[in-house]
């Protein structure tokens, strides 16, 4: 029986051996398609972030012209109104006057 971790002088008393070829390989492939798919969730995250943005100014649109339209139909500030499927606008009654 042979023992393969036999130290010669000078080397690493710590080192008990080496990968072979294809476990070489296989930790290889692995550790290149982690950073594949850490550089797809990068691009996931910068695409997700525009999107974000995208949402957001169509938000701040909206807002704008909501505001437009209780100005235009003398809604008051506070008042609490809704578009109807039909295209009317609605004055909500304030829960205090129920």
């Amino acid at each position: 029986m042979s023992n393969e971790n036999t130290q010669s002088p000078g080397q690493d008393p710590l080192v008990v051996g080496e990968l072979n070829a294809e476990e070489q390989a296989v930790l290889q492939t692995l550790r290149d398609n982690m950073n594949s798919y850490l550089l797809e969730i990068g691009q996931l995250e910068v695409a997700k972030a525009r999107i974000l943005g995208a949402i957001q100014k169509g938000e701040s649109r909206a807002n704008e012209i909501m505001e437009q339209i209780a100005k235009r139909l003398d809604i008051p500030a506070n008042s609490q109104w809704q578009v109807t499927p039909d295209k009317k606008v609605r004055v909500l009654p304030n829960a205090n006057e129920v």
